[in-house]
């Protein structure tokens, strides 16, 4: 006897994660005639910005550049020198599919650092990340049955997935004046700079994801007396970008892009800030699903046909934040300026947990006891632990949402706060019945209605299916309210 089933559609869209890119750029600087010879280093600050992108059939090309200041000391003057230059770089990466589907970008700064080759030329090196993520539309035919018979048993399982379903960007143009915050001195001179885009609300509402976030900018000046001041300014936005269709429901993932930064200085107590953001979007809404795990039959052999669909369910997603301290043994009396560069999240499987580290290296720049100013970094790690599903894997992302630095007997301890934005997605493979058919058993009239067995698995399931028993008749006989029973306990089992 053959069993009817029928097809369903699901759609939704294929996620391909590449692997990361790293890559390292370096550059030789003269220093221009104007500026005095260099001595010693202090401080150098970058900011990758992304200019282009480039699809030519399954090839992804990623063009931008590293805007980068150095500031260094001469010989006899205690008073920086900034040095400005650009890094260009290109990425590239082959991505089977992506001349037909849509690709996202994350790029970072992992390491920047400067070295002195002689007292006119310098040596500058950045290590940069990647990732590129490919969502193609796909549709997934799932087999169900339509009306088994009475003496089919089967086992069906519902999920509620989130399954991603589209996905947009838009150039977010940011250009304003941006008044200094109260507590911050006049600006005479700007001597590093560097803006980092942060969200931090985000919905739908019909067919837009609306959201909200701050353009930090860090900045190193000098002001109207001459003193060295660091701070950082905030400037508020606020932005809608519009999806293909309505998705009230979804779950909303955004990744910002830093397109062009420029930050100069309007006037003594403002700034002109003229900077553009690729927001790039992903729409996951909830499903449920229905799988028909396990079948067998009461009065004959079934005969039966697997598929295992491929569908890339994401389990969670999670916002955690947690607090991590760095030390860095100096001799700093006063601490003027900060930089942070956090590094691509590692995860690490302990069992029913995960754990989610990020690398940061912090670079202090700081007075000694001797008023001169000197230049520090340290690395470390910020961890955080999350209770994740058997078949599940990990990926995540992390920001930097605060830092404070203090000095302790010759030390200085950063504590930096970070956000860790987590996706987990279904790692393993799913089982449906596709097809079905009972040869019927022959007449035998010496079979029992009715045995008792001793129960050596904790699940009716498995009882009823050894024996070709009905699960519900089982637990009638035995006046069972759960399909679970302790090892060892006797059970009537109905067979007709």
């Amino acid at each position: 006897m053959e069993i009817m089933f029928k097809e369903n559609q699901l759609e939704y869209l294929g996620i391909t994660e590449t692997d990361t890119v790293y890559q390292e750029e370096t550059t030789e600087v003269t220093l221009p005639d104007s500026l005095p010879d260099a001595d010693r280093i202090l401080e150098i600050r970058g900011t990758p910005v992304v200019r282009s992108r480039e699809h030519s059939g399954n090839t992804c090309t990623v063009n931008g550049g590293l805007p980068v200041t150095v500031l260094y000391l001469t010989e006899n003057d205690p008073t920086p020198q900034r040095l400005e230059t650009y890094l260009s770089f290109r990425v590239k990466k082959d991505i089977p599919g992506a001349e037909e589907g849509s690709v996202q970008y994350r790029i970072w700064l992992r390491g920047l650092d400067a070295r002195r080759i002689n007292t006119r030329k310098l040596l500058i090196r950045a290590n940069l990340g990647s990732e590129f993520t490919l969502f193609e539309q796909k549709i997934q035919s799932l087999a169900s049955l339509e009306a088994p018979p009475s003496c089919m048993q089967v086992k069906t399982g519902k999920y509620e997935l989130l399954l991603p379903q589209t996905c947009g960007e838009k150039e977010v143009q940011l250009s304003d004046e941006l008044p200094l915050s109260e507590n911050a001195g006049e600006i005479d001179e700007i001597l590093c700079r560097s803006t980092e885009p942060i969200l931090t609300e985000w919905k739908i509402l019909g067919n837009k994801a609306v959201f909200k976030g701050e353009l930090r900018v860090h900045l190193l000046y000098r002001d109207g007396s001459g003193n060295l001041q660091a701070g950082e300014e905030r400037m508020p936005f606020s932005q809608y970008l519009e999806l293909d269709q309505e998705w009230d429901d979804g779950e909303l993932v955004l990744q910002p892009l830093l397109t062009a930064m420029e930050v100069e200085k309007e006037s003594p107590n403002s700034l002109a800030i003229n900077c553009s953001l690729l927001v790039q979007a992903t729409v996951f809404t909830k499903q449920t699903v229905s799988f028909t795990e396990d079948a067998y039959s009461t009065e004959g052999s079934l005969e039966t046909e697997w598929e295992t669909p491929n569908l890339p369910a994401v389990l969670d997603l999670q916002q955690l934040r947690e607090t991590g301290l760095i030390r860095i043994q100096t001799e700093a009396a006063e601490i003027l300026d900060h930089t942070v560069l956090l590094d691509r999240v590692n995860v690490r499987r302990d069992g029913d947990q995960a754990w989610l580290s990020v690398p940061v290296t912090v670079g202090i720049l700081y007075w000694d006891e001797d008023r001169q100013l000197r230049w520090k970094t340290g690395r470390s790690e910020v961890s955080c632990a999350v209770v994740l599903a058997e078949n599940a894997k990990c990926r995540a992302e992390a920001w930097m949402t605060g830092l404070k630095c203090t000095i302790r007997d010759g030390t200085v301890e950063a504590a930096c706060e970070v956000q860790f934005s987590l996706l987990s997605r279904f790692d393993g493979i799913w089982k449906n019945l596709s097809g079905a058919s009972i040869t019927p058993d022959q007449e035998n009239e010496q079979r029992p209605s009715v045995i008792v067995r001793r129960v050596q698995e904790n699940g009716i399931w498995e009882i009823a299916k050894q024996n070709r028993a009905k699960v519900e008749q089982i637990c009638a006989a035995n006046h069972l309210t759960g399909e679970v029973v302790p090892v060892g306990t006797l059970l009537l089992i109905p067979l007709h």
